[in-house]
């Protein structure tokens, strides 16, 4: 994988369209822990809403036009792709319908002060999740368990809040629910199994 992006750098440097070129460099997803891939200490993996399954690299790189060697920390989403190329190329985005992403450049920049998004929501068949500021709520309605994690002081999903903050489980519980009023009545992508996960000891079902 060096080789080839490096190699498609290359060419774009060798043909002259490195500072007309937005190259934008991620993954999917998490490793996929059931292949018995090496992972960081984040829990969870692929096809989890843990921090293991979706906080992944996020590359971008536009010689001239993006800040080099800098680190951006606030979350954002693979939906801001699309609105970010947009941008990036001058053109418009459709306004007849809502988007999910936005455009980073402004944020990368620095002519942005806010942040991306307030909130971030993520839902498989009976496995919901948002993220709002450093609190994430995840949880299963089939299954019956609901988790809340600072991921400030706790990125790696060690310390359950739940029981601690119900307020706050509360909050978010309700925030999401106003997402997912607006989804949707049948799910575009149905789980058609359950992979098991034993993390910490605990069983856990994700859609599949």
């Amino acid at each position: 994988m060096d080789n080839a992006i490096g190699a498609i750098n290359a060419q774009l440097k060798k043909l002259g369209l490195e500072e007309n070129t937005l190259v934008i460099f991620l993954s999917d997803n998490g490793p996929a822990t059931y292949a018995n891939i090496s992972k960081t200490n984040l829990k969870g993996g692929k096809l989890t809403f843990f921090e293991g399954g979706i906080k992944v690299p996020f590359i971008l790189k536009w010689k001239n036009q993006l800040p080099e060697n800098t680190v951006y920390h606030q979350p954002v989403s693979a939906l801001d792709i699309f609105p970010t190329a947009a941008a990036a190329c001058g053109v418009s985005t459709p306004n007849d319908r809502p988007l999910d992403g936005v455009s980073l450049l402004p944020f990368l920049r620095g002519t942005e002060q806010d942040i991306p998004h307030e909130k971030l929501y993520w839902r498989s068949d009976h496995v919901h999740a948002i993220r709002k500021g450093d609190y994430k709520l995840i949880f299963s309605s089939r299954d019956q368990w609901m988790e809340l994690y600072d991921l400030r002081y706790d990125p790696y999903e060690k310390h359950n809040l739940f029981m601690l903050m119900p307020e706050k489980v509360k909050e978010l519980n309700k925030e999401l629910q106003d997402w997912e009023d607006i989804l949707p009545a049948k799910p575009l992508w149905p789980r058609i199994m359950d992979h098991r996960f034993i993390i910490n000891g605990k069983p856990y079902l994700f859609p599949a």
